[in-house]
């Protein structure tokens, strides 16, 4: 039997209130499914105070589960995890090292989720971050905890730093798989505790420059129609770019409401696709082994040729070129 807490378990209304956000912009079916589910503010409107019951919560997530496919329950989650994760540093006076800076935001998961403790506990060579809560594993919690504390690490770096082993209470290696797409992590299933390996040599790191200010940023953009749209259709470049009509699809409006909303902000949607494959291509070079020619299929592109003349045209150097200047920037 769990451990009972002196407390009620809560969690900050504003963490899941991105949640309901999300649901209420791009998954309208699953958002009519926490009409009953008790949720304490109305359902759609941004909070900025007071917490959620971790019961309320959990309904939500199991029902969110069961409205959603896999895919798009995972999609929901990586994109709320990364807003969280810069909402939990607005505003925060970080500095010096990696490991003092997570130590901080350790105790600010504790405030925000008052069930949880963070812990680093060192190991030769690297520190096991992992969170504590009572109980037995639930729908969400490994998932959500990992890329959490995935997308706080990548926000201090200013890398898109990936770790080489994850534990996970449950078995949902799949899911976290699909989230970070990247095949060289061993899971550690059905273990005592969710976290991550996070080697001394990146936690004894200094904090990245401009990761206050690119904090800010990225929280005004996480909250424009254009940023999110792009997050949204991001896992459906593939092969091809989606058309208008296919992401209104997606974001479930109508191609003149996207367009109306893009136009507000200033954009068209061709804005958007050249935006974001320009940024994918650059996230590939940088983070990946990809070949240039499955990069410019994956991305769209008719020959490898054309990505690289597309890309030295507006960057001014091959992909290739690209790659070896920066990747040494970010190694």
């Amino acid at each position: 039997m769990p451990k009972k807490t002196p407390f009620i378990p809560l969690i900050k209304a504003d963490q899941v209130a991105t949640y309901v956000d999300y649901v209420s912009n791009y998954e309208k079916q699953a958002y009519k499914s926490l009409s009953d589910t008790n949720l304490p503010f109305e359902l759609g409107k941004h909070v900025q105070h007071g917490y959620v019951g971790r019961e309320v919560v959990k309904t939500m997530v199991d029902r969110l589960a069961n409205s959603l496919t896999k895919e798009t329950f995972v999609r929901m989650i990586v994109a709320c995890c990364k807003i969280n994760a810069v909402k939990m540093t607005k505003g925060k006076r970080l500095e010096g090292t990696i490991r003092s800076a997570l130590a901080q935001l350790g105790e600010q998961i504790s405030i925000d989720s008052t069930d949880t403790k963070i812990v680093l506990e060192q190991k030769p060579g690297y520190c096991w971050f992992y969170f504590k809560r009572e109980g037995k594993a639930v729908v969400g919690d490994d998932i959500i905890g990992v890329l959490m504390i995935l997308n706080l690490v990548q926000l201090l770096t200013g890398l898109n730093w990936l770790p080489e082993v994850i534990t996970l209470r449950g078995n949902v290696s799949s899911k976290v798989d699909m989230a970070i797409n990247y095949r060289h992590i061993e899971y550690k299933k059905d273990h005592k505790y969710s976290g991550l390996y996070i080697p001394d040599r990146l936690l004894d790191s200094q904090i990245s420059e401009p990761v206050t200010n690119a904090i800010y940023t990225d929280y005004y953009d996480l909250h424009t129609f254009k940023y999110s749209l792009k997050k949204l259709l991001e896992p459906y470049i593939s092969g091809a770019t989606p058309t208008v009509a296919q992401a209104a699809q997606y974001a479930n409006m109508s191609v003149r409401t996207l367009q109306r909303r893009l136009s507000e902000e200033g954009f068209s949607y061709s804005d958007v696709i050249f935006e974001l494959v320009d940024e994918m291509t650059c996230d590939a070079l940088i983070n990946s082994d990809e070949s240039i020619s499955d990069l410019s299929y994956r991305l769209g592109y008719s020959h490898g040729s054309h990505m690289i003349r597309a890309f030295k045209k507006k960057f001014e150097l091959t992909p290739k070129q690209f790659r070896d200047k920066y990747r040494v920037v970010a190694n």
